[in-house]
């Protein structure tokens, strides 16, 4: 008698936290904005990672989830401000030297385009979570990561 009266305080306690957190709107947009975000740094991440330039497409990939991110956040810059824009692409820069020891060149080739390319899948994962200029911005990223790739 005392087991079942557990098993029943369990399964109501199980159901309550369910409507509560995972039922509930405003939790599935918060985790659904999470995830797109941790997949987007895990991008950059990796794109930061990627040893070799890419004729500076790896960099514009970078910048253009960035901007993405930045959307997420719900800090959309004006298109026009160049001062923005040049403190993106400094961060860019210190965040894909900081990532290599300030060492480039060292990799070989197939180990950089395999960063790329999981950036890239990455990326198309979280195409599906995000919208609107975030969306416009990941695409721009994946087409970056594309011309990067074909350039040999």
């Amino acid at each position: 008698m005392k087991i079942q009266r557990i098993r029943v305080l369990g399964t109501f306690l199980l159901c309550f936290c369910f409507l509560f957190t995972v039922a509930n709107p405003a939790f599935a947009k918060v985790t659904k904005s999470n995830g797109a975000s941790g997949l987007l740094h895990e991008a950059v991440k990796l794109l930061s990672e990627a040893d070799h330039d890419y004729n500076g497409h790896r960099a514009e990939a970078v910048k253009q989830v960035h901007l993405a991110l930045e959307e997420i956040k719900g800090k959309t810059a004006h298109p026009h401000n160049n001062t923005k824009t040049n403190v993106q692409t400094a961060h860019v820069h210190k965040t894909m030297v900081k990532a290599k020891g300030g060492v480039k060149g060292n990799e070989p080739q197939p180990t950089s385009d395999s960063q790329l390319r999981q950036a890239e899948s990455i990326l198309q994962q979280a195409s599906g979570e995000v919208s609107g200029a975030a969306l416009q911005h990941v695409s721009a990223a994946i087409a970056q990561i594309n011309t990067a790739l074909s350039i040999r």
